[in-house]
């Protein structure tokens, strides 16, 4: 899924979504610059600017190299992408938690075998400084589909693109992808000149509690919530244990308290194996409970991106986030 941003009357509920040109062209161009001057004149290359690369090598999994981007863009660039990204990530998806980023350079011989991430973050993000018209090739980021092969596809001869999409590392494209899908990246192949590899600044976005923007206080907003969650995980019962995933609400609350306004925004909610209540009817029902909340009159009004993560998270995770 290719967008400009996920604004819309639609929540996401897809794997991935691609944003393309996400930084302002001229900090995108001095990054990419930097990445230029750090690789050129190897003569002139110091320990302190230069022995700053660390080769992961995990045997059969990971294989690349990885650097702090202060140590190669710069402090000022490096913070720029990142302000940038929390304010997205903010804005569009409702998650206020960004991991600082890594800069990794994969060269031929480089690639990460399929895994998922489910223990590091609701979703991955990788951000792209690759030369769009590089003298190698790979470097794809695999992101495997959901359906159920043996269900859907069994009968019918498929090769490797038929069970994933391969993301190209364009320059300037942000990759967001759901962590626990199953991803890896393609081996690169060509030439060994560092600047003409796959460049990427990457890490994880999660929630850390609802993003408060008005009068109400963000720590009352998140002990009102945080009370709804637990009411509703004793109403699921243990049909909460079949639920995994994330669903972001964004609603008004008006001067007198009440919910107006709600629409969902996100939606990778999610059922394991069991009986249980349908996804449908869980999301329904959490949106009652939303929409039924009562805030205590305030002068002015509030809005809220509410994220509640299902599992083992439904009822932690709750410590508000204001600005």
């Amino acid at each position: 899924m290719i967008v400009d941003n996920i604004k819309s009357d639609q929540p996401f509920a897809e794997r991935y979504l691609v944003v393309d040109e996400f930084m302002p062209e001229g900090e995108a161009a001095a990054m990419r610059a930097a990445i230029e001057a750090h690789f050129a004149d190897p003569a002139r290359h110091m320990p302190a600017t230069h022995m700053v690369w660390n080769y992961w090598y995990v045997p059969g999994l990971y294989t690349y190299l990885r650097a702090d981007p202060d140590k190669v863009l710069g402090t000022k660039l490096a913070r720029a992408f990142y302000d940038r990204l929390a304010g997205w990530s903010r804005e569009t998806l409702g998650l206020s938690e960004v991991t600082w980023t890594c800069l990794s350079l994969y060269i031929p011989g480089c690639r990460q075998a399929q895994h998922n991430d489910s223990a590091n973050g609701r979703f991955g993000f990788v951000y792209s400084l690759t030369r769009n018209d590089r003298k190698t090739e790979g470097g794809e980021t695999l992101i495997w589909r959901e359906d159920d092969y043996f269900t859907t596809r069994l009968q019918q001869p498929y090769a490797a693109p038929g069970f994933y999409d391969a993301i190209v590392p364009r320059f300037n494209r942000l990759l967001v992808f759901d962590d626990r899908v199953p991803h890896a990246v393609q081996r690169v192949e060509g030439g060994m000149n560092p600047s003409e590899g796959r460049i990427v600044l990457h890490g994880h976005l999660r929630e850390a509690g609802p993003i408060v923007e008005g009068a109400l206080p963000a720590d009352q907003v998140g002990e009102i919530v945080g009370d709804m969650a637990a009411s509703f995980a004793d109403e699921l019962g243990p049909a909460c244990e079949l639920l995994h995933g994330l669903v972001v609400v964004r609603f008004i609350v008006a001067r007198n308290g009440t919910v107006s306004g709600l629409r969902v925004v996100l939606n990778r909610l999610k059922r394991l194996a069991g009986e249980g209540p349908a996804l449908d009817d869980v999301l329904g029902r959490l949106l009652k409970r939303v929409s039924e909340l009562a805030f205590p009159a305030a002068r002015t009004t509030t809005q809220i991106a509410l994220p509640i993560g299902f599992g083992d998270d439904l009822v932690s995770n709750f410590a508000a986030v204001s600005r």
